[in-house]
């Protein structure tokens, strides 16, 4: 067994620890900040834009785990900025807008190396750029509004190179501009808002094509605008607020089709406005707020019909506003989001959809005051986001594990000031954010995750799936014990450990110096050869279930199964082999193998091999046939062993023709067995 050195379980007792926030990098020096942002995880690292006086607002980069960041590139050498804005990813490369000082702001990819970062295209020759907006990704594209000096404003799509670059459409034709603003996948193709001249600003679609680029309805008909907003894919469709011109801005959605756009549901009935905001997806629902004109700004939600549109929890009794803000989905069908009940003041709530499981997290300031609990972000069951409690300052907050019934304080600037957390943001199994301190300013901090909840943060874990409080890894190969058997380790014996770290350290016996431990092939024997794909294909793509372990399906669905009952011992045999789940009337052989030999054979695979013996056989009653019978040899005698011999026994059996092979035989798993005195 492995043995901890003093040093290591100083080390485990710090990783048990670990969960507490550090800070990354003074990257800045000194009090004067970086003021880091937009955390995306490229392979085993994070990037992010930071800002020195040396560089600028620029592109770092920082080990997954934490320990120190670097710039990656200054695109804009000196102190000016190239002001890089947002990191999307597409194939596995990441692409912002940024101004190099030479061709101004233009697309940009990175692998994450400086030579790896490199201009895309550049749209609008010359320092003043095409000023590149917002970027997102739809149907394996990415999608910006960018300017021409011959098209003006309007809608782009590229697959990461300068070929395959393109105006989608030129929609207000020449150097007018359409301006494409929210721009929201919708399928593999685009939804965006767009002034289209005579019809106004609406809801219009997009392919990356001009014949595919359309307007998908006039919803408030005539040169008026429906001027859609907060767009949120849900389930296929994109849902918005806008009004017709007849009622106020209510939830509408569409398909992409004149057809399929639809208002679903006049929320305040007439030509009032309920002004649904702040959309969001999450737990299979829309979530939003909306006045109701009865309840004030309250929390809603919907399945996208108008019987399944209503209101969760009038929250803040009567006409008043709760004003739900922040929703963000927190696992399962809740979210987590900001609400002001009228007592309390605005504190985290949670909801599960119904009123009676939304319910306030915690009153973060107590009394009628506000803690204005903001970004809210999940990390592996706890939730994290910025508060402030009247007496510590804006600081980090979180959850206990998958909980949402307590907060608690992480002060990370002691005292009234607060380090005023910021730009929250998981970046694989941690938490990023920037947070200021007199001494550093504000620069990046991390909280590692801790996917398992053994109390072992991911960075530190050899088994970061799989609770392992103790770190276990017998064979010292750097993957914890626990993990090794789920990947695949045989573990005969139940204890935890991998069976050639029993029998490599002593612990378990291997007479037959085989890999098992003996206690696992004495009596019942270990179970081997199943049909599930793991000791080779099935035939005819017939496997059984994983964790079966029975043999390949056969003509009712399932594999046959071989069990034992019994010790294999030479001089008091009591073993037994029953054989079930074959067809009702089968014929049933059951054979002996000195050898482990798996090869497909009929509609299943043999594995007893090398010298076989045939035990005896019978018809199957019901499916089911064992051996020996009355007045029939004990195993032993019939399969002539000895104390020290491993066995592989299997029942061969009949099964429907032309089910899969040509053979009409199927064959049980196996069992490998080891005699003893």
């Amino acid at each position: 067994m492995k043995l901890h050195t003093l040093a290591g379980v100083l080390a485990l007792a710090m990783h048990a620890h670990a969960q507490a926030p550090s800070q990354v990098a003074d990257l800045a020096l000194g009090s004067t900040s970086s003021s880091p942002a937009n955390y995306a995880l490229l392979g085993a690292e994070v990037l992010f834009i930071a800002e020195t006086p040396a560089t600028g607002r620029e592109l770092f980069i920082a080990p997954a785990s934490g320990a120190g960041a670097s710039l990656l590139l200054d695109l804009r050498p000196g102190p000016l900025s190239s002001n890089i804005a947002a990191l999307v990813e597409l194939g596995g490369a990441y692409y912002f807008a940024a101004d190099d000082g030479v061709h101004g702001r233009e697309l940009w990819r990175t692998d994450g190396t400086p030579q790896g970062t490199v201009l895309v295209i550049d749209l609008e020759i010359g320092a003043q750029g095409s000023s590149i907006g917002e970027i997102v990704v739809a149907g394996g594209k990415l999608w910006f509004s960018a300017y021409t000096s011959a098209f003006g404003f309007e809608l782009w799509s590229s697959d990461g190179t300068a070929a395959g670059t393109t105006m989608a459409a030129d929609i207000l034709p020449g150097t007018s501009s359409s301006a494409p603003i929210e721009l929201t996948p919708l399928g593999s193709d685009l939804a965006f808002v767009t002034f289209g001249g005579t019809s106004g600003t609406e809801l219009w679609c997009s392919d990356g094509t001009p014949a595919g680029t359309r307007m998908v309805r006039d919803i408030f008909v005539g040169s008026g605008s429906s001027t859609p907003a907060d767009l949120c894919e849900f389930n296929g469709r994109v849902y918005f607020r806008a009004t017709d011109g007849i009622v106020g801005r209510e939830l509408w959605c569409s398909d992409g089709t004149a057809a399929g756009t639809t208002m679903v549901k006049d929320i305040r009935a007439g030509a009032g406005e309920s002004v649904p905001s702040g959309l969001v997806s999450a737990g299979g629902k829309l979530w939003f707020a909306a006045n109701d004109g009865a309840s004030g700004a309250e929390l809603w939600c919907s399945d996208g019909t108008s019987g399944g549109t209503f209101l969760v929890a009038d929250i803040n009794p009567g006409a008043g506003d709760s004003l739900p803000a922040g929703i963000a989905g927190v696992g399962g069908s809740s979210i987590a989001f900001r609400a002001n009940d009228g007592s309390n003041g605005a504190e985290p709530w949670t909801s599960d959809g119904t009123s009676g499981g939304t319910r306030l997290v915690s009153d973060i300031r107590p009394g009628p005051g506000s803690s204005s609990p903001e970004q809210f972000t999940l990390i592996y069951g706890r939730l994290y986001f910025r508060a402030d409690d009247g007496v510590h300052g804006v600081e980090l907050w979180r959850s206990e594990r998958n909980t949402l019934s307590s907060a608690t304080l992480e002060d990370l600037n002691p005292g009234p000031g607060g380090s005023t957390p910021a730009n929250l943001a998981r970046a694989g199994s941690a938490l990023w954010f920037a947070a200021s301190t007199p001494a550093a300013g504000s620069e990046p901090w991390i909280v590692y995750g801790d996917s398992d909840g053994d109390g072992v943060v991911d960075a530190n874990d050899n088994c970061p799936s799989v609770p392992n409080a103790s770190q276990a890894d017998c064979d010292l190969d750097g993957l914890g014990d626990a993990c090794a058997i789920v990947e695949g380790a045989a573990d005969c014996n139940g204890n935890g450990l991998p069976d050639a770290c029993d029998t490599g350290t002593g612990a378990s016996q291997d007479a037959n110096a085989n890999g098992i431990p003996d206690e696992c092939e004495i009596g019942g024997g270990q179970l081997v050869c199943a049909g599930d794909g793991s000791t080779g294909p099935c035939p005819c793509g017939n496997e059984s279930p994983v964790g079966e372990q029975s043999g390949c399906r056969n003509s009712l669905g399932f594999g046959a199964k071989l069990r034992s009952s019994g010790v294999a011992r030479v001089n008091s045999d009591n073993f037994a082999l029953l054989a079930y789940d074959m067809p009702s009337t089968s014929s049933a052989l059951f054979f002996q193998g000195t050898q482990f030999v798996p090869a497909v054979f009929g509609d299943g695979l043999r594995c007893a091999g090398g010298s076989v013996v045939r035990l005896g056989s019978r018809m199957a009653t019901s499916g089911i046939a064992f051996y020996p019978g009355p007045g029939e040899a004990l195993v032993s005698i019939a399969g002539v062993v000895a104390a020290g011999d491993t066995r592989v026994y299997q029942v061969w059996y009949r099964n429907s023709a032309n089910y899969c092979t040509s053979g009409a035989f199927n064959l049980t798993n196996g069992l490998s067995v080891l005699w003893v005195p």
